[in-house]
């Protein structure tokens, strides 16, 4: 993950672009990170107010100043919280089930490895039939090809199958039945193509059968492997969105509680700074 350090303005609510660059990622976990950085901004804006105001008006009332203030950190900043998702947040539970991008990349390798092993295959099986044709790299691509749309279609399924274990099946989360059927379709035709192409050279129905096994078989694994990784790489998308919508809720909590001490703490010393100072 790949924070940006963009500064953050009064009114707009944290994300991942304005963590500071350089934060150690394991720090996503911490549910006073959003919190810490709208604090900041929300600290500078009423340093700000008060210079400001002061400035320009000597004999502002300093209760309706701090009103002011306050109703607009609540407006901006204070939300009725989630709280099932906040506990999941301060108990960590995303971190614990949410897949490494190194796990994610393993199963990229692998279906790479596992769509070049096919292909060997089906080479190998040429070289037994007398004579290597260049045409077999064509059907490996194709084969290969056939496993990912299958493989796509697969990891939405698994996906979709993790939420409802959870209970948590919501709009954004149900299957795309068309997209389910289109990319099921051109998988499943794809394989049986190269299958029945490749069974004309055999002789015999016995040979015929083995040879399309084969490579329903091979076209399978590269689905099944292209599957899970979808399903990993999805599974990790959604659970660092959860864990950012999360934060905003968690760090509404604690504006809310900062507002009656630390806030009016602090507004109370840049007052008495900026009075002394004018």
């Amino acid at each position: 993950m790949k924070f940006l350090g963009e500064k953050l303005k009064f009114g707009e609510r944290a994300s991942m672009r304005n963590v500071p660059v350089g934060t150690p990622e394991e720090n996503i976990w911490d549910e006073k990170l959003f919190f810490n950085i709208e604090s900041e901004t929300i600290k500078k804006y009423i340093h700000q107010q008060v210079q400001d105001t002061v400035a320009n008006n000597a004999e502002v009332d300093k209760e309706s100043l701090w009103r002011k203030l306050e109703a607009e950190i609540r407006e901006n900043y204070v939300i009725s919280p989630d709280t099932e998702l906040v506990e999941r947040v301060k108990n960590k539970e995303f971190a614990k089930i949410i897949p490494s991008r190194r796990q994610i990349l393993m199963w990229w390798v692998l279906f790479v490895v596992s769509v070049l092993i096919e292909t060997s295959i089906l080479a190998i099986q040429t070289l037994f039939s007398g004579s290597f044709n260049p045409v077999i790299l064509i059907y490996g691509f194709l084969l290969g090809l056939g496993g990912f749309f299958l493989g796509e279609a697969l990891g939405d399924i698994l996906f979709y199958n993790e939420f409802a274990k959870l209970g948590e099946i919501r709009r954004e989360h149900r299957l795309n039945v068309a997209k389910l059927i289109i990319f099921s379709a051109v998988g499943i035709l794809l394989i049986a193509f190269v299958a029945i192409v490749r069974s004309f050279g055999a002789y015999g129905v016995r040979e015929k059968f083995i040879v399309i096994a084969i490579t329903v078989l091979l076209g399978l694994s590269v689905a099944v492997i292209d599957g899970y990784r979808k399903k990993l790489s999805e599974l990790r998308k959604y659970l660092l969105i959860e864990q950012e919508r999360g934060l905003r809720h968690v760090a509404s909590a604690l504006h809310a509680e900062a507002i009656k001490h630390t806030y009016k703490n602090f507004f109370d010393q840049v007052w008495n700074t900026v009075k002394k100072e004018g």
